[in-house]
């Protein structure tokens, strides 16, 4: 025990042995390894329920639409004085507006996020 004090603060030999490093790499590699798909499976969560969230809020403005006018609009951006569209990528959803009805879905998550009347 008095040689290792020695050495710690007796500035002997300095730094970290092979094995130790070795050790911690292991350590680090084993925490990423378990960390990293748990990420992956929140983030993927989170962007389903943001697209839920968005079919909502176009359904909730188609449907204010239709109650001032009593017809659905044609095109998306008529609904823009109901809803705030700014975030919404019309690109990532499938859209089908007439007079009598609306059909949306989004392009990857169809099972669970679609809406129509």
């Amino acid at each position: 025990m008095r040689k290792f004090r020695e050495m710690i603060f007796s500035g002997g030999n300095k730094g970290f042995t092979l094995i130790e490093l070795l050790v911690v790499i292991a350590v680090l590699g084993i925490l990423a390894g378990i960390a990293i798909p748990r990420m992956t499976g929140i983030t993927d969560e989170a962007k389903k329920a943001a697209a839920i969230s968005d079919l909502e809020n176009v359904q909730t403005g188609l449907e204010m639409y239709y109650a001032s006018n009593e017809e659905y609009p044609t095109t998306l951006s008529s609904i823009s004085n109901y809803i705030k569209l700014d975030d919404f990528d019309e690109a990532e959803y499938n859209i089908t507006l007439n007079t009598t009805g609306y059909s949306i879905s989004h392009k990857t998550y169809t099972t669970k996020a679609s809406i129509s009347n």
